[in-house]
């Protein structure tokens, strides 16, 4: 399994840095897991602030080969991964297009998925993964990120880092290790862990406002957003 290859560093930029540096040193799969992350990486270039000792933040990578045209799946795959994991460890979780992990209407925790191509398939995926755990109220404001949340503030108790990082290697090994031939299963999944199917939903896409009914997924992963009757699919983008 690849999670037997697991890197712990006391302190990194990011996990997902670390990942890529690992992999130029010739390491084909593997876990990076940190207990101080400095610089985190967030969608389209945000930040991502770890809290020492109640954040947990940890990079998969893989020189899992897929196909080009399938990349833009890792986000909706990792997500569901989060979700299965939680689900295991009696936590109700949502899923927020395209990378974004619910709990209770907030948000506690975000994916970011990086890759090389070569000659139209993946040379090497690295799939960083973020979540607030044991912050508590005044910890989550001091975040300054509109709606934000922890397991502990939701659910008002203790959790145990470890063993989610742990269910949720383990759910994502198991996404992997079947995909792409487990793409349709992964699609129903999401759609229903999904916290806005059928909704009025407005995202940012291209500098620009969309204003639509989200209505799933498309090809690559992309969001279907229906607008006055038409379909319009967002490559990448985030709803507000």
């Amino acid at each position: 399994m690849l999670s037997r290859n697991i890197i712990f560093v006391d302190s990194t930029p990011s996990t997902n840095t670390e990942a890529w540096r690992i992999i130029s040193k010739g390491a084909s799969s593997g876990i990076v897991i940190t207990d101080q992350q400095l610089n985190g990486k967030g969608q389209r270039g945000r930040k991502w602030v770890f809290q020492e000792g109640k954040s947990v933040a940890f990079s998969f990578f893989s020189n899992h080969v897929i196909d080009s045209n399938k990349i833009g799946y890792l986000p909706i795959l990792s997500g569901l991964a989060v979700n299965n994991a939680l689900t295991k460890l009696d936590i109700s979780s949502q899923l927020k297009w395209p990378n974004d992990i619910i709990v209770n209407g907030k948000k506690i925790g975000g994916i970011l998925c990086e890759s090389t191509i070569r000659k139209k398939s993946s040379r090497s995926i690295v799939i960083g993964i973020g979540m607030n755990i044991n912050q508590e109220e005044n910890d989550v404001q001091n975040l300054n990120i509109p709606n934000a949340g922890s397991l502990k503030t939701e659910y008002n108790r203790v959790f145990v880092r470890e063993e989610i990082i742990s269910s949720v290697i383990n759910n994502l090994e198991i996404l992997i290790q079947s995909f792409p031939k487990n793409i349709n299963q992964i699609n129903r999944n999401w759609m229903k862990a999904c916290a806005h199917l059928n909704q009025d939903v407005e995202l940012s896409y291209n500098s620009k406002k969309i204003k639509g009914i989200f209505k799933g997924l498309g090809d690559n992963g992309v969001g279907i957003v229906e607008k006055n009757g038409k379909r319009i699919d967002i490559a990448s983008g985030s709803i507000f």
